[in-house]
């Protein structure tokens, strides 16, 4: 293995580890602090899906000496992913601090029960998550 081969496969492999603690986190805040996420929260995690098995795919890749063709795509498609969560960020920081509107459809979604005081027990415990307000801030 070359150190340009090397190199990637780190990357990849650090880019995965790093994504999976802040989803790890993410879960973290969601089931043991009860702090529920809003839809542009859960849009965000979309990224990390992807980009998680495709870092280690491209590091097991450059491991098993396959073409650095195959590595340098998959490096490039990763940092693209990368892009895209950071965008996602961005836009959501945005519409919390107020820079410009969100989605007409944030709030989180439930079933609905078919029973009278069945819906009215559930309106009552019924959290609607915005994604204007920050549930938490680190600073």
């Amino acid at each position: 293995m070359t150190n340009t081969d090397l190199t990637i496969a780190r990357t990849a492999l650090i880019t995965s580890a790093v994504m999976g603690a802040a989803l790890a986190g993410a879960y973290i805040m969601e089931y043991g602090f009860k702090i529920l996420p809003c839809p542009l929260c859960l849009e965000q995690r979309q990224p990390y899906f992807v980009a998680i098995p495709l870092g280690l795919a491209v590091a097991a890749s450059m491991r098993w000496q396959a073409p650095r063709l195959v590595g340098v795509a998959g490096a490039a498609l990763l940092a693209l992913i990368l892009f895209w969560s950071a965008k996602l960020g961005v836009f959501h920081a945005g519409v919390e601090w107020g820079f410009w509107a969100g989605p007409a459809d944030c709030a989180v979604a439930q079933p609905i029960t078919r029973s009278a005081s069945g819906l009215l027990s559930q309106l009552s415990q019924t959290r609607v998550v915005s994604c204007t307000e920050a549930a938490w801030r680190f600073f």
